[in-house]
């Protein structure tokens, strides 16, 4: 990167973070807070690497000079038994407002949210943000709203004679939705000392782009053409540094990938340095080589905050980033490793044994070679003795798994958590405390990531929704039977100024604890039945209605409509005190209370 030409010694001050400043202002004041913020979080890249190669379980081949080198994956089965529990289960979707006002559109907008679900693929999304957040203790994602229109051609109909009549071209919206994408952690930086995005003054996303994306990215998003045009001359290098992102690529070439992304016959392509500055109000696209500014707005979006959000593995309070499971447990990695590698090596050492050979006698190396029914010619007994190293101690063993306790008891990963046989010896309710402590650390990430993540996320989903969702891009929601049952567009989106809020429940996040809370349930219908002995009572509706979400149970629409037959009812002599039967039960619909979507 070229050094700055704007002399940024001294701070910028912003008298006034509500108004647009000057470009020229704007850049100056950007470039000051970027170098401040590159400064503040310079000593976490190494330490990102760092836990990175733990998670991939990577030997550093130069620091153990014997023949063993393994590297046991303590922290990679320790990630991955946490992430499934995060993310398998989908949370029920809550939409409330807060007020009695526009309760209708609270309804729409959680339909809405249950599609974009699926069509945004947030599940998976999840996957990566919480994978982020479990290796590096912190996960950025960017929430916004994207539209992009292709050209396609295609043949009209053919005529009488079956002959092609015309080639039409045409452009079409490809995708007119919001928009989630993961930051990757060495690319994001915060202010300075800032505990969270809401709180932070201003926040910066670093990328690469080469002048053809520049150009593309300028186009659709009104930035300043001008500008950009004259970037042309720059879009090749002839030298080895050419703009590529150094974080990724150390991570790259460290498991086997190539250290060069262009053969050499071919012209190198320069990225250039894209930063975006975004505060509440205001948001500035700009480069530093050179340094100019792409585009200096107020914030477009309708929700006016910084279009980020953030979660933490385990937060700090008043820190911005959070400790991940290999900051955790890279201490107790290294020691594990290192006693299993002395190990084996002790192994290996009495399996191929060394020898004594007296000076003089006539043993060569290769005679110590085992070979079946070999023979080593000596001419007296003590010529060649073996050198004997001892039996690898059963401490070393012990040793081992006292570091893989302390791990478990640092993370909350147990054996039964991690899918493993426990101790033999240990009692069902033993068991079970064990099951519900480890449940008890799932519980608390995922509350961490609902607080901090979706409940956010949705509100940002909301807000962008109704700002940009016109007729034209209205949405049909499916019905279970294939029908488009309701149609959501600005009329049905439109809060009013209405503050809609969404929660999140998930019930119990893991399945041995969701099994077990899924038995008490089956246990107290039972008594519920014969305390009440009506199925219609409401507490017994209620908790069928419980059964059937922990369970994740979906009820078919020929189930909801089957009544009870009253002939049977009688024949069965369900009536209990001798009284009539009823002309026709309620239906299952009816009886769990589920609407019919009239």
């Amino acid at each position: 990167m070229a050094e700055s030409t704007i002399n940024t010694g001294q701070p910028s001050v912003d008298t006034n973070p509500d108004a647009l400043l000057p470009d020229k202002e704007m850049l100056k004041l950007c470039l000051d807070r970027w170098t401040a913020a590159r400064d503040w979080r310079a000593n976490k890249e190494s330490q990102w690497q760092k836990w990175y190669k733990l998670y991939r379980s990577y030997a550093e081949r130069k620091t153990w000079p014997h023949n063993v080198n393994l590297f046991i994956p303590l922290v990679w089965s320790t990630v991955e038994s946490f992430l499934p529990r995060l993310v398998v289960q989908k949370p029920t979707i809550l939409v409330e407002s807060r007020g009695d006002e526009n309760i209708d559109a609270a309804a729409f907008h959680r339909q809405l949210l249950e599609y974009q679900w699926q069509e945004l693929k947030i599940p998976k999304l999840i996957e990566e943000w919480e994978k982020e957040a479990l290796i590096y203790g912190t996960g950025i994602v960017k929430v916004g709203w994207e539209t992009k229109k292709m050209t396609r051609k295609f043949n009209s109909p053919t005529g009488e004679g079956g002959e092609v009549a015309e080639m039409i071209e045409t452009d079409f919206v490809v995708k007119d939705r919001p928009f989630i994408s993961l930051v990757a952690i060495e690319n994001f930086y915060p202010e300075p000392g800032s505990p969270d995005v809401v709180e932070a003054r201003f926040v910066i996303e670093r990328s690469k782009k080469t002048f053809w994306e520049l150009e593309a990215l300028g186009k659709e998003l009104g930035w300043n053409m001008g500008v950009i045009k004259k970037l042309k001359d720059k879009q090749f290098t002839d030298t080895d540094v050419h703009g590529e992102d150094s974080a990724k690529l150390e991570r790259e070439t460290t498991f086997g990938t190539s250290d060069s992304k262009m053969a050499k016959h071919e012209a190198k392509i320069w990225e250039f340095e894209v930063l975006e500055y975004w505060e509440d109000g205001r948001y500035c696209i700009f480069l530093t080589d050179p340094e100019v500014v792409l585009k200096n707005d107020y914030n477009p979006f309708w929700h006016g905050n910084k279009p980020y959000l953030r979660i933490v593995d385990n937060a700090l309070p008043g820190e911005f980033y959070g400790v991940g499971e290999p900051e955790v447990l890279q201490s107790l990695a290294i020691e594990l490793n290192a006693l299993h590698n002395l190990r084996l090596e002790n192994v290996e050492r009495s399996v191929f044994q060394m020898f004594k050979v007296r000076i003089g006698a006539p043993i060569t190396q290769s005679m110590t070679k085992f070979k079946p029914q070999g023979i080593i010619w000596v001419n007296q007994q003590d010529d060649i003795e073996p050198l004997f190293q001892g039996q690898p101690s059963i401490a070393l063993s012990r040793e081992e798994d006292g570091l893989r306790t302390w791990a478990q008891i640092a993370t909350g990963a147990n054996d039964n958590f991690q899918g493993q046989q426990a101790d033999k010896t240990e009692t069902a309710t033993g068991a079970s405390i064990l099951a519900q402590a480890a449940a008890s650390r799932v519980g608390m990430k995922f509350f961490q990531l609902a607080t901090a993540g979706l409940e956010p996320l949705g509100e940002m989903l909301i807000a962008l929704n109704e700002q940009h969702m016109k007729p034209e891009n209205a949405i049909s929601i499916v019905g279970p039977e294939g029908q488009a049952h309701v149609k959501l567009g600005p009329a049905q989106l439109a809060t009013g100024g209405a503050l809609l809020s969404v929660k999140l429940d998930i019930g119990a996040t893991d399945p041995i604890n969701r099994e077990m809370k899924l038995q008490k349930d089956m246990n107290l219908l039972s008594i519920f039945m014969q305390l009440y002995g009506d199925p219609n009572h409401p507490a017994i509706q209620a908790l069928i209605k419980r059964i059937l979400d922990l369970g994740d149970i979906h009820i078919d629409e020929e189930l909801l409509a089957v009544r009870p037959d009253p002939a049977n009812v009688e024949a069965s002599g369900g009536q209990a005190g001798g009284q009539a039967p009823a002309e026709a039960g309620p239906s299952t619909r009816d009886a769990l209370g589920v609407d019919d979507g009239g």
